[in-house]
């Protein structure tokens, strides 16, 4: 049976050294090194692109924040990870419908499927991670966010299953980012 972690409660306590690492919500240094990142990612890649939402500034300040003190996937310097976590998923956002359900496979630090969750609420997202670390963080995020989404701590073939047994209900889309090819779901 999958282990379901959503919503803002209390941390597990097998992972509450995730919870020390990062439940502050981000300070104004990290806004500003975050907002800064993401306009100079935008800049580069979408020169006429809107600024990036608040919920976005503070989750690329956690990330860099987390980054520094556990193994998060991303490069470290602050603007590539802007582009590969925001600018890659607004690319993502063009094929995948804006309402409906979204699950994101093998999530990892949340791309694309937290950013898609931020930039269309309406959207009911579904993160699957198999580290429960990194869906601890996932879930962290989220409530610290205010992005409300699902995070549930299994592999993609256990979703499946759980899919096919009707025990998740199906999705309307997924992505997912370095999983295997879509033939292979």
């Amino acid at each position: 049976m999958a282990r379901i972690l959503s919503g803002c409660g209390t941390e597990t306590r097998e992972h509450g050294e995730a919870v020390a690492a990062g439940a502050a919500p981000p300070s104004e240094a990290e806004r500003t090194t975050a907002r800064e990142a993401l306009a100079a990612a935008l800049a580069a890649h979408e020169p006429d692109a809107a600024p990036a939402p608040a919920p976005l500034v503070d989750y690329l300040a956690l990330l860099v924040r987390w980054r520094a003190k556990r193994r998060i996937a991303g490069p470290s310097d602050p603007v590539e990870l802007a582009i590969e976590a925001f600018v890659d998923t607004r690319y993502v956002d063009e094929v995948v419908p804006h309402d409906g359900t979204l699950v994101d496979v093998g999530s990892g630090a949340g791309f694309p499927g937290l950013p898609l969750a931020v930039l269309w609420p309406e959207r009911r997202v579904t993160l699957v991670e198999p580290s429960a670390a990194r869906a601890s963080l996932l879930r962290l995020a989220s409530a610290t966010l205010g992005v409300p989404l699902r995070v549930l701590a299994l592999r993609g073939e256990q979703l499946a299953e759980e899919m096919a047994a009707g025990r998740e209900p199906p999705a309307d889309a997924a992505v997912a980012s370095a999983f295997r090819s879509p033939e292979e779901w």
